[in-house]
């Protein structure tokens, strides 16, 4: 995930090392990878993500929740700028973290959330008045018998990348939806991707960056966003 001028990138390590890294931007190179730790407290980060505006950092943890002595469990965290660096790191509300397994999350220009959970289904959890609300399931044909992981949602919420799965011996695909009158538009599947998982776009707009093996991570350019739109 990226601030939105392009200049700072965090991500998270393999998933066993609960590790988020991060590099800069300095004299038109890439300063080396660094781990970043959000609180003296924490020892667990995994799959950050930044809210277009820049003003937020979200990230997932199992570590303990505030006035708890363990967890076993991952839960969303957030921070809010301050300055140069982030605030203090404080756990979404318990009717978002209520839910099992989180990977990954996205954040509208409003703060609207979108994360998938539960038996792989993707839901959303809108920010009104200041607080976030209810999780609710995004209607079909988003959700289906098959498994929906790791959104992406456009700042705007015109449009939503996802991965989709039929079982979980298949290969994941990337298939993108779109907002329409009466809701989601049907998903279309992008062909010339042959495996992905969770897809960021850059602040520009530009590009895709998505896992291309459970190991590697590839790039492509989001012109099939135009292209595909009904």
């Amino acid at each position: 995930t990226f601030s939105p001028d392009g200049q700072v990138v965090y991500w998270g390590g393999e998933y066993s090392t609960k590790t988020i890294y991060t590099r800069r931007l300095a004299a038109g190179d890439w300063t080396p990878a660094s781990i970043i730790y959000f609180s003296e407290d924490m020892r667990s980060y995994r799959d950050p993500f930044i809210s277009p505006d820049g003003e937020r950092l979200y990230f997932i943890s199992d570590d303990a929740l505030p006035g708890e002595s363990s967890s076993g469990k991952e839960n969303i965290w957030m921070m809010e700028k301050e300055g140069e660096g982030w605030g203090t790191p404080q756990p979404l509300p318990d009717l978002i973290n209520a839910y099992r397994l989180h990977w990954t999350i996205s954040v509208a220009a409003n703060y609207n959330l979108y994360f998938s959970a539960n038996e792989a289904d993707i839901y959303i959890s809108r920010y009104l008045d200041g607080n976030y609300t209810e999780p609710v399931l995004l209607d079909p044909p988003v959700n289906t018998d098959e498994l929906e992981i790791t959104p992406n949602i456009a700042p705007d919420e015109s449009y939503l990348l996802f991965t989709r799965v039929a079982t979980k011996s298949d290969p994941p695909y990337l298939f993108i939806s779109y907002a329409i009158g009466s809701g989601w538009s049907e998903p279309q599947r992008i062909e010339n991707i042959d495996y992905c998982i969770s897809p960021i776009v850059t602040p520009d707009r530009q590009y895709v960056i998505y896992m291309s093996s459970p190991y590697s991570l590839a790039w492509r350019d989001t012109t099939f966003i135009n292209e595909l739109w009904p």
